[in-house]
């Protein structure tokens, strides 16, 4: 069995659990890092522990560099993040991971995408460890690290998560989905859509319409939100359209 383990969130649970913000008397604020071994053999473990849990020594973990294609289509993406400065020790794990670990770190891509691709080609071979919901698109086996859950996503689970994410937008990186369509209003229209057996994407860009929007926007939420496919991957990715499935928009 493979653990195809997405490794951001790894280093941020860590890198911050290492690390305290005292606030002096005068108002200004130290950051406090423990040393950095400590977090590594706390991160080295935790890695241990899923491998043991899953009784299994293969394992890849999948790391981002850099700003990916998302930001060709909307440079204002994880605008809302801008303010967040990484902890103290982000650099210095993910360094030991590269030197110590099997690590993909992906360019022009995000880790998730390649995740989202390893586990089309892999299928039940494979278990995808993550905390990230945008995951939730991959069919197969998912095991959420922080909670301890496993769980199965069906083909039919994915893609309605991926039309209620063009709905719903995704707030966590600043992607803004149909205007005023909350989670609840989303998941209702997805369940209308299945109920009535409508077509998603003219239901949804119904949605867009009669709330002041158009069809470009819901394309541009759609992009931003899919996670890419095998075949999406060998398109050039600064220019697919995952609507259509085609090159060009």
């Amino acid at each position: 069995m493979k653990l195809i383990i997405d490794s951001d969130s790894l280093l941020y649970k860590f890198s911050f659990a290492n690390q305290k913000s005292v606030t002096w008397g005068n108002g200004t604020k130290s950051i406090i890092v423990d040393p950095p071994k400590k977090a590594i053999a706390e991160l080295d473990s935790f890695i241990q522990d899923m491998k043991d849990g899953f009784e299994t020594e293969d394992y890849t973990l999948y790391l981002t560099a850099g700003k990916n294609f998302r930001y060709t289509i909307d440079p204002l993406y994880k605008d809302n993040r801008k303010s967040l400065e990484k902890p103290a020790l982000f650099n210095v794990l993910k360094e030991h991971l590269i030197n110590n670990h099997p690590t993909i770190i992906t360019e022009r891509i995000e880790a998730d995408d390649l995740c989202c691709i390893h586990m089309k080609q892999l299928k039940d071979d494979a278990i995808l460890c993550h905390i990230d919901k945008d995951l939730n698109q991959a069919v197969g086996r998912h095991y959420n690290y922080n909670t301890g859950d496993e769980y199965y996503i069906t083909e039919e689970q994915a893609k309605d998560f991926y039309y209620y994410q063009v709905l719903r937008g995704d707030p966590v990186d600043g992607i803004k989905g149909c205007p005023k369509i909350g989670e609840m209003k989303a998941k209702k229209i997805i369940d209308e859509i299945k109920e009535k057996e409508l077509d998603y994407w003219t239901r949804i860009v119904e949605e867009y319409n009669k709330r002041g929007a158009t069809e470009l926007d819901a394309i541009k939420t759609a992009q931003l939100v899919y996670m890419l496919q095998q075949e999406d991957y060998e398109l050039e990715i600064n220019n697919f359209n995952p609507i259509f499935g085609q090159s060009g928009v």
